[in-house]
Formats: C-alpha cells, structure tokens, sequence
C-alpha cells in the first residue's frame, strides 16, 4: 500500500502495534508519518471534544503540540517532537520525530541501572504531563516507550 503527500510516494510499513495506528511511512532521515484512521464524522467535527476521543486524531495533534511546547520550555526532552500532519483520504498521517525503537526491542540487553535512569525520567515525565497539560498517558506500555541512541559524552 502507498500514500502519496507532496506529489512523492511512500510505502506504508507496519508497526509491530498499536491502538489507532494503520502504521507509518519513512517521511525523510529524521522523521516519520504515523498514520492515524480517520472516521468519516471527524472529517466534519474536528473539535477536541472528550467525547470519542481514541477516535479523534485531531485531539492527538494538539496534545503533541502541547507536548513541543514543553520541549521547547526545556521542562523536558523526554516528548515525541512533532512537526505537521497531513490528511490523506480517510487518515491523518502525524510527521513526528524518527527514534530507534521501542522498549521491548532491548529490554533484555539493559542494566539494572539504565533500567531504574528510565523509569525515572518516566516518571518524571508523567509528572510534568499531569501538572502542566492535566494529562495523563492512558496507554502506557513497553512499545509506547521509544528511544534513540545518544554518545556518551
């Protein structure tokens, strides 16, 4: 399967799972397309109303603009960057930041030590979700954890 943006054309890849997410595309080096179904009455209702909301993707791009927001405040590192979304028939494709992989992919291969330092930023995290956007992460699991290689200084 294939989705076209900009008049370019990438092949959809899959996730290994997730909720709302068909999968994704290699939008360029640094980024990818998460693609998000989009039900036919959000095409005309793109409130962020509660009601419905694992339906509504509109509501997944503004609290991944929030979450920029943090970043950008230097609250936090610890957020998925997002960029810009497009719609494509029935999706909505969210261009946000490339990472390595998921937990699970090296949970085996982690000290003790790493695995309390990412708790811990975790945790942080969480806090700082609930006190600045009253957010909590309903769906949290060991693929929704990403990460990405850093040298060591």
């Amino acid at each position: 399967m294939k989705i076209i943006i900009n008049k370019k054309t990438y092949n959809i890849k899959k996730f290994n799972k997730g909720g709302n997410n068909l999968g994704y595309i290699d939008f360029d080096k640094n980024k990818i397309g998460k693609i998000i179904y989009l039900p036919e009455e959000r095409k005309i209702n793109k409130t962020l109303d509660s009601y419905g909301y694992n339906d509504n993707p509109y509501r997944e791009i503004e609290i991944h603009k929030e979450c920029n927001k943090l970043v950008k405040e230097k609250l936090t590192s610890n957020l998925v960057k997002y960029y810009k979304y497009y719609e494509y028939e029935n999706n909505i494709i969210l261009i946000i930041e490339k990472y390595d992989g998921d937990l699970i992919s090296i949970i085996d291969k982690l000290t003790l030590d790493e695995l309390w330092s990412i708790f811990g930023q975790i945790f942080i995290t969480f806090i700082i979700l609930q006190d600045k956007l009253g957010f909590y992460q309903g769906d949290f699991g060991p693929s929704n954890i990403l990460y990405k290689k850093v040298n060591k200084a």
